[in-house]
């Protein structure tokens, strides 16, 4: 057999043990190190109002994954504890979820990024299972994409694409100077994707948090590494290895349904802190935001009458507004502030 490729590659060779389902396999892993990245459109999208998940469950079809002691595939408990997690999600008023696979096929990792670019989305989460050459590692991790890989994707972007305006839509029609063009396109879209970044390490805080309720993590903090899934240019991206399939323990609990249902609540209930707490403008979660009375916490030194003038509000509402006849307030008290 013999593969001709228009670019020079990584090329590892393996030698599989034959197993019921594939029998002999030689797997032959092609790793791109400079992977093409995925164009953002040039028109400014809709902004949908609900939260848009994508939710991808790792490997899939010929592409088993990690195979446990016992022989549990990867490829089956990320597809299950991403089923969950879309239950979990499309129950939610304003947030929606978006599969990358709903069965047993198989998408290139590379081609994964592409549905939260099509989507629009506000976050990628893909799931997958560790694994390791001895039984002992267990535990979960949560990843984003290096500093170092995200700058170059940056750099390929720009160098690809015929006119930086791609990047801009119509802002580019206010810019008439090519070389301006271009810097002012590379600024823009660094910041975009310095915000992802950022973004992304702080959702995995929360997957962390919520996480280590349910099982041992095996990285306490945020790791960055240069996976193509997590490459979609402008969308906070993250990969969550739920435990080691190769830990006989961890296996055996993956294969048990009510912790996988665990495992996909806590990474729920960290999406559902996350957006809560900055949910993106246009949506109905921003909305629910917006129209939320304004609550002042009343510290040490404070009077009702320096409340309202903080706030530029009118005494006697003020007073209205929380029950309040006289001027006293305790510290530690909260107050409503009435709107204009």
């Amino acid at each position: 057999m013999v593969i001709e490729l228009n670019k020079s590659v990584n090329a590892e060779l393996f030698s599989l043990e034959p197993s019921a389902d594939f029998g002999h396999r030689i797997v032959i892993d092609l790793k791109d190190p400079n992977p093409s990245p995925v164009p953002t459109n040039s028109k400014a999208p809709v902004r949908d109002k609900d939260i848009v998940i994508v939710i991808d469950p790792g490997h899939g079809g010929v592409d088993p994954g990690s195979i446990g002691p016992e022989g549990t595939y990867e490829k089956n408990i990320t597809l299950s504890i991403s089923k969950m997690l879309e239950k979990r999600i499309n129950e939610e008023p304003g947030l929606r979820a978006v599969m990358t696979r709903t069965g047993d096929y198989y998408i290139s990792p590379n081609d994964r990024p592409g549905f939260a670019t099509k989507e629009n989305a506000d976050l990628l989460v893909s799931i997958h299972a560790d694994a390791f050459s001895t039984p002992q590692p267990r535990g979960g991790s949560v990843w984003v994409l290096s500093k170092g890989r995200a700058d170059s994707e940056l750099g390929r972007l720009l160098e690809r694409t015929e006119r930086n305006s791609e990047l801009l839509g119509s802002a580019a029609d206010l810019i008439g100077d090519r070389d301006t063009e271009r810097y002012f396109a590379e600024t823009i879209f660094n910041m975009s994707m310095d915000l992802s970044r950022a973004s992304s390490y702080d959702i995995s805080n929360k997957v962390i948090k919520e996480m280590k309720k349910v099982t041992k993590m095996h990285k306490k903090v945020p790791q960055s590494a240069s996976f193509a899934v997590l490459t979609a240019p402008e969308t906070p991206s993250i990969l969550v290895e739920v435990g080691f399939i190769s830990n006989p323990q961890e296996e055996k609990n993956l294969n048990w349904r009510a912790y996988r249902q665990q495992l996909a609540d806590s990474l729920f209930k960290s999406i559902q802190v996350f957006f809560r707490n900055a949910p993106p403008e246009g949506t109905l979660w921003a909305q629910e935001r917006d129209n939320q009375p304004v609550r002042h916490k009343v510290k040490s030194g404070e009077s009702l009458s320096l409340v309202a003038k903080r706030y530029n509000v009118d005494l006697d509402r003020l007073r209205e507004a929380n029950n309040i006849k006289g001027d006293l307030v305790r510290i530690g008290q909260t107050l409503t502030i009435p709107e204009f």
